[in-house]
């Protein structure tokens, strides 16, 4: 790894040898190589410890501009951070701030401003670093996350030249005030996102070193909860609202509704890989009714594949009203189930433009079952 120095200044504070007894001030500009961008930083360097230079004290200030992130492969934009450090080469504390204004997953394209807050724990000697924490703010969304960036050693490197395969990353981050669309947009192609709504979420992250653009190698695996979420399109929020106000045995009001005054929350572990969600147990509920889905969504494509049942307050004569529920009222006990007043059995499909609810007509009627599980996933863990 090659570092280009513009400038560097060592002054010495005792009358012996530079750095053999006591600490030197130090001024430096340099290139980073990787992410490539502009370093300055002064401080305190010394005495440097012969028998383990890794124990040789440090501590400065730093700023560091125009970094391009397009380095790292899959993610992209300028970064620049600020801070300061204290310690040892091989035990560094670093507190700062970055700024990157236009994040983005390079595959998708979508960009969103991301600031951190950090304290890290950095060997120098070798670039491994712990995290604890980082408060991150994305888009509308803060979430802190803590864990660890550390090398892979490649085994085929020769013992004499060992050689790094990539880093591991492996972090817990939980997001406790944030925003559903802003992470799918990150991870989309256009502007419209499947859903809006408040998040929270613990998960854990995983992003093995490796060739791939970083959504491939991306895994997750948590639970979260959305409240006052809404489908963007309109086709499924419209059905919503119909499940919603036939569930509480108001179909008249329908036709006047308004579907953003349809509160809903939304509750599920999950787990991604290979730029899949699987889910295998949503709770989805409305006034009126509880929706229960379990299935799949990918980012690449926004393909749509959930299934599941819908349980509603009201009973199907009270669901329809007017004459045709009256005819219907003999009906009542055949969907009555579990105590929900109706159970129907629902699909959602299609993709993340064209998505489509309905209900699953090959299922009504049927005896209750377990759903089958979506297809499993990879588990790059």
């Amino acid at each position: 790894m090659e570092i280009a120095i513009a400038h560097f200044q060592l002054t010495g504070s005792g009358s012996g040898p530079i750095g053999a007894t006591s600490p030197m001030n130090f001024t430096a500009d340099l290139t980073s190589p990787k992410p490539v961008g502009d370093v300055h930083s002064t401080g305190t360097f010394g005495p440097w410890l012969v028998s383990d230079p890794g124990e040789s004290p440090i501590q400065g200030a730093y700023t560091f501009d125009h970094a391009d992130l397009a380095a790292f492969k899959g993610i992209a934009g300028i970064l620049s951070s600020t801070g300061r450090y204290q310690g040892t080469l091989r035990n560094l504390l670093v507190d700062g701030d970055s700024d990157t204004p236009d994040f983005r997953l390079t595959h998708f394209g979508n960009s969103l401003p991301l600031h951190t807050h950090f304290h890290a724990i950095v060997d120098a000697t070798n670039g491994d670093t712990q995290l604890d924490p980082v408060a991150a703010t994305l888009g509308r969304s803060h979430f802190t996350c803590t864990g660890q960036i550390v090398r892979v050693p490649d085994p085929n490197s020769p013992a004499d030249h060992p050689t790094s395969k990539g880093h591991n990353i492996a972090l817990n981050v939980n997001v406790d005030d944030g925003r559903i669309e802003d992470f799918l947009h990150l991870a989309s192609h256009g502007p419209t996102q499947l859903l809006t709504g408040a998040l929270t979420m613990k998960t854990a992250l995983h992003i093995p070193p490796g060739s791939d653009p970083v959504h491939q190698r991306l895994s997750l695996k948590g639970a979260f909860n959305l409240d006052q979420a809404r489908f963007t399109s309109t086709k499924i929020q419209d059905g919503i609202t119909q499940l919603s106000l036939r569930g509480q045995g108001l179909p008249k009001e329908i036709k006047a509704a308004d579907p953003s005054t349809i509160h809903s929350a939304m509750q599920g572990d999950f787990q991604m890989d290979n730029g899949v969600i699987t889910l295998p147990s949503l709770t989805y509920s409305v006034p009126g009714a509880d929706i229960q889905l379990q299935g799949t969504y990918a980012m690449e494509g926004g393909v749509i594949n959930f299934a599941g049942v819908a349980k509603l307050q009201a009973t199907v004569s009270k669901m329809v009203g007017g004459v045709l529920g009256v005819l219907l009222k003999p009906a009542d006990r055949y969907f009555k189930k579990d105590g929900a007043g109706t159970e129907v059995p629902i699909k959602i499909s299609g993709t993340r433009e064209d998505p489509k609810l309905g209900i699953d007509f090959k299922r009504m009627g049927k005896k209750s079952e377990p759903l089958p599980a979506p297809s499993p996933q990879a588990d790059n863990r």
